[in-house]
C-alpha cells in the first residue's frame, strides 16, 4: 500500500466520544471523489435524467466518452451534449466561479475574517454550506429545464454540472460521519512533552483537548480514513521518505511518540484504528518503528534528544485499562528496552476480541501470535502458518476455492528483513550507548528456573552475524529436497510449512542495504517490466497476474490469493 502524507489533522484520547468534527484535511482527498461521484452519479440518472433527455438517438464519440467518464449508464440518452470539449469548459468555470464567489461573500458576510484564516476547518464547513445552497440552485435549474420546450442548450447541460455537485456535497456528507472522525485520529502525546508540541485546541461541542498533528495515510482512496487509516508498517516504512528527507522533523517525532505510546506485548499496533480497538497482528511493524528512530537521530540535528522524550503509554502493562494521555509517562528509550525485554522473554498471546467479528476470514488459530529471539543464532521469529505478521499479509478468502483460512504467505519463523531490521537496531544502539544517549548496554530476562539472564547488546550483534550466511545462504551443495534454486538468500528459516523457506522473494533486498547482499538476483531473476516480482517465477506457487474478484475454483488465484505470490 502507498502511503500519503496528509496536511495536520485534529485529533483526540482514543477513549472520547464520538464528535461530529469533520476531519478536513483527513477527508478532503481527490482521490476519494471519483468512487462518490460514480455512485451517486448513478442514482440520480436513473431517477431523472430520462425524462429530461427525451427521445433516445445516435450517440457521437463525444457523448460516448461524456457519459463513460460520469459513469452514466449508456442507455440514457444523452443527445444535447454536442461537444465534450464545450462541457469541460462550462464544468471548470462554473466550479471555479463557484468558489470565488463563495470567498466574496465570507469577505462580506464576516468581518472577523483573521479568525477563520486561523481556522481552516471553520472555513470548510462555511464553504460546505455554501455548496449546498448553489446545489440546491442548480437543482432548480434542472427542474425548469426538465420542464422547458428545447430550451437553450447551455441550460440542458447543467444538469449534468448540477449532479457533481451534488456528489460533492454527498461526500462532505459521508465525510463528516461521526465514525469516520474520531477512530481517524493518532493517540494525544503527553502533556508533560518537551518543546516544541503540537498546537492544541478545545473540540467546540465536547470541549475535549485535541491537538493538531500530522497523520500518514496508507492511500487513497480505501486507506484514508477511519480505522483504515493508520497502519504502523506503512507509516514507519514511508517516515524516512516523507517526512526526514524533506526536513519535517517535528512531524516525524510527533509520529514516533504516538505510536511508542501504543506499545503492547511488545509490539506497535498493525491497524490503529482509535487505539482502543487496535490490531497487535504484525511481527514487523515495531521494527519499522525502531528502525525509523535510528534514521531520526542520525538525520535530525540532535536527534538523539528523542530517546529523552516522554511518551505517554495507553496500555503501560499487557492487560491494563487504556490510560488518558500523561497518567503513565516514559522515557523513549525506556520503551525501546521494553521492546527488546518482550522479544527476548518469548512472549505468546491472543489477539482481543479475536473470532470471526474481528477477522471473518482467518482460521482459529490464526488469532494466537507469538514473538521471540532465538538464543543460538540471535534471530528474531515469530507467528505460526495461519496467520502473516509481516507485509505479505493476504488472508484468502474463497470458499469455492477452499483457499478462506488459509495465508497465502505466513512467512512465519525468522522473515529475512525481520532479522536485518533487529540488526541494524541492535547495532544502533550499541552506538547510542557509547554516546551515552541510551543508558542500556543489555538485557536482563528473568526465569523460574533458570534465574536471571543477561544478554549484552555486543554478544546479540555479533551471533546475528555469525550466523546469518549459515542459516541463510542456499550455496551449491545444498542437497534439501525443498530446494528450487540456488546461490540465492532464504526468504525465511524455521517456517512451519518448510518449502516456503528456500523461496527467492525481494525481502532481502532489506538485508542488502544492512548486510551488503549481492543484488545480481534481483536483476536477473525478479527485476519485471513494471517493477520487482514478489516471487521467483520459477517457483510452483508463482502467479503472475493478480485479479482480486477472481471467483473460481483454482486455489492460487480466487478472491486475489496471489497478491504477494508474483505479481510486481
Amino acid at each position: 500500500m502507498a502511503t500519503v502524507l496528509s496536511h495536520p489533522v485534529r485529533q483526540q484520547h482514543s477513549s472520547m466520544t464520538c464528535s461530529s468534527v469533520f476531519n478536513f484535511h483527513n477527508h478532503f482527498g481527490f482521490g476519494l471523489w471519483p468512487q462518490v461521484i460514480r455512485t451517486t452519479s448513478l442514482k440520480i440518472a436513473k431517477s431523472s435524467f430520462s425524462a429530461v433527455n427525451g427521445s433516445s438517438t445516435m450517440y457521437t464519440p463525444y457523448e460516448w466518452a461524456f457519459a463513460k467518464r460520469c459513469s452514466l449508464s449508456l442507455t440514457i440518452p444523452t443527445n444535447n451534449i454536442r461537444s465534450y470539449i464545450h462541457m469541460n469548459i462550462i464544468n471548470i468555470t462554473l466550479c471555479f466561479g463557484s468558489f470565488i464567489l463563495i470567498a466574496l461573500m465570507q469577505s462580506a458576510f464576516n468581518n472577523v475574517s483573521a479568525k477563520y484564516l486561523e481556522n481552516p476547518y471553520r472555513w470548510f464547513c462555511w464553504y460546505r454550506e455554501m455548496l449546498i445552497f448553489l446545489v440546491g440552485s442548480s437543482v432548480c435549474n434542472q427542474m425548469i429545464t426538465a420542464t422547458a420546450c428545447r430550451p437553450i442548450e447551455i441550460l440542458y447541460d447543467l444538469r449534468y454540472i448540477s449532479m457533481f455537485m451534488f456528489s460533492i456535497s454527498q461526500f462532505f456528507r459521508l465525510s463528516s460521519n461521526k465514525h469516520w472522525t474520531t477512530r481517524a485520529r493518532l493517540l494525544l502525546l503527553s502533556p508533560n512533552l518537551r518543546e516544541p508540541r503540537p498546537s492544541e485546541e478545545k473540540e467546540e461541542q465536547t470541549l475535549e483537548r485535541i491537538q493538531l498533528c500530522p497523520s500518514l495515510a496508507a492511500g487513497f482512496p480505501h486507506f484514508a480514513s477511519g480505522i483504515w487509516r493508520n497502519w504502523g508498517r506503512d507509516t514507519f516504512i514511508s517516515l524516512r521518505g516523507l517526512l526526514l528527507l524533506t526536513g519535517r522533523y517535528e512531524e516525524a517525532r510527533y509520529l514516533i511518540l504516538s505510536y511508542g505510546g501504543c506499545l503492547r506485548h511488545g509490539l506497535i499496533p498493525n491497524l490503529l484504528a482509535d487505539g482502543k480497538v487496535a490490531r497487535y497482528n504484525a511481527r514487523d511493524s515495531v521494527w519499522w518503528w525502531l528502525y525509523s528512530i535510528s534514521n531520526y537521530t542520525n538525520s535530525v540535528p540532535d536527534g538523539y534528544e528523542i530517546l529523552s522524550d516522554k511518551v505517554s503509554r495507553l496500555y503501560p502493562t499487557h492487560d491494563s485499562p487504556a490510560q488518558v494521555a500523561g497518567a503513565h509517562d516514559q522515557l523513549l528509550y525506556d520503551v525501546i528496552h521494553e521492546v527488546l525485554l518482550r522479544h527476548l522473554q518469548l512472549l505468546s498471546f491472543r489477539e482481543r476480541g479475536a473470532g470471526h467479528s474481528l477477522d471473518s476470514n482467518m482460521n482459529d488459530e490464526g488469532f494466537n501470535n507469538q514473538i521471540g529471539v532465538d538464543s543460538k543464532t540471535g534471530f528474531v521469529f515469530g507467528g505460526n502458518r495461519w496467520n502473516c505478521g509481516t507485509w505479505m499479509d493476504k488472508m484468502g478468502s474463497s470458499e469455492k476455492a477452499s483457499n478462506k483460512g488459509h495465508p497465502a504467505t505466513p512467512r512465519d519463523g525468522s522473515a529475512i528483513e525481520l532479522i536485518a531490521l533487529c540488526r541494524t537496531t541492535v547495532s544502533w544502539l550499541i552506538h547510542m550507548n557509547k554516546e551515552n544517549y541510551y543508558p542500556y548496554d543489555s538485557v536482563e530476562t528473568s526465569s523460574g528456573t533458570s534465574g536471571k539472564t543477561k544478554l549484552l547488546l555486543t554478544d546479540w550483534l555479533n551471533r546475528i552475524d555469525e550466523n546469518f550466511e549459515k542459516e541463510f545462504w542456499i550455496d551449491e551443495s545444498n542437497s534439501s529436497q525443498f530446494v528450487n534454486r540456488k546461490q540465492i538468500y532464504k526468504d525465511t528459516i524455521n517456517s512451519t510449512l518448510q518449502w516456503t523457506n528456500y523461496q527467492l522473494r525481494p525481502n532481502f533486498l532489506i538485508a542488502a542495504v544492512i548486510v551488503w547482499l549481492a543484488l545480481k538476483q534481483v536483476e536477473t531473476i525478479l527485476l519485471g517490466k513494471y517493477g520487482i516480482k514478489t516471487l521467483d517465477p520459477s517457483d510452483y506457487n508463482y502467479v503472475g497476474d493478480y485479479v482480486n474478484d477472481d471467483d473460481s475454483y483454482d486455489f492460487k488465484r480466487a478472491h486475489g490469493f496471489n497478491y504477494h505470490n508474483g505479481p510486481e
